[in-house]
């Protein structure tokens, strides 16, 4: 009987998700906008970290646009939010978007796959761009291959980032390598002390933990 009654409520879960995902299309004038911004030079640079991050919100925008999953007053907000960034890194001021106390959804291009990988980074209010802070890896959880698991929460004094690792590898495999560039691109974007950099996780994220603070004990 327990098995059936799990069963039941699994299956109303995954109805109603597919009810909350019905396929809709952006009215015109936002994919025009969408496609323009995706045409830029700045965001088509495959290796710029910005431009990573600026792909990777635009690819989830698209994503909750067709899925239904945000409305299009929003959806028309955050395009715009999307236009001025673009427009600040185009210009040489993407540090003015590192503002202290804020987190950024920024993106790396695997040299794996070449695919735009997506972590978030929390800045705390102690920064200034020069002096060095201790940078914390926070490893998410078993989530199976959920393509937006990452997340990062806010520790004062420390930058956070938060890896996706390609969902549920036990960030092991093609996961290991998204934690170290992700590691190599935030020490490019940020002054880490070089001498602080921590790991942390819950779940599946601690397995990471022991895994690559024993893989790389002197990066750790």
């Amino acid at each position: 009987r327990i098995s059936i009654l799990v069963c039941l409520v699994d299956l109303a879960l995954f109805s109603n998700g597919c009810r909350q995902e019905r396929a809709v299309s952006p009215p015109a004038d936002l994919q025009r906008r969408l496609a323009a911004v995706e045409a830029t030079p700045t965001v088509a640079a495959p290796e710029n970290p910005w431009s990573c991050g600026l792909r990777v919100r635009l690819r989830f925008l698209r994503e909750d646009l067709s899925a239904g999953r945000v409305s299009l007053a929003s959806a028309a907000e955050a395009m715009k939010v999307l236009e001025e960034e673009v427009a600040q890194v185009a210009a040489g001021r993407s540090d003015s978007l590192l503002e202290p106390g804020s987190s950024r959804t920024l993106g790396y291009c695997s040299e794996i796959d070449r695919s735009d990988q997506p972590y978030l980074l929390q800045i705390p209010k102690e920064h200034d761009g020069k002096t060095p802070l201790p940078l914390v890896v926070f490893l998410h959880g078993q989530g199976m291959f959920n393509p937006r698991q990452f997340s990062a929460p806010a520790i004062p004094g420390a930058y956070v980032v938060g890896p996706q690792g390609r969902g549920g590898m036990d960030w092991m495999f093609v996961a290991e390598p998204d934690v170290l560039s992700v590691i190599a691109q935030a020490r490019r974007l940020v002054p880490v002390d070089e001498k602080r950099i921590y790991l942390a996780g819950a779940s599946m994220g601690g397995t990471g933990c022991w895994h690559l603070a024993s893989s790389y004990p002197d990066l750790f």
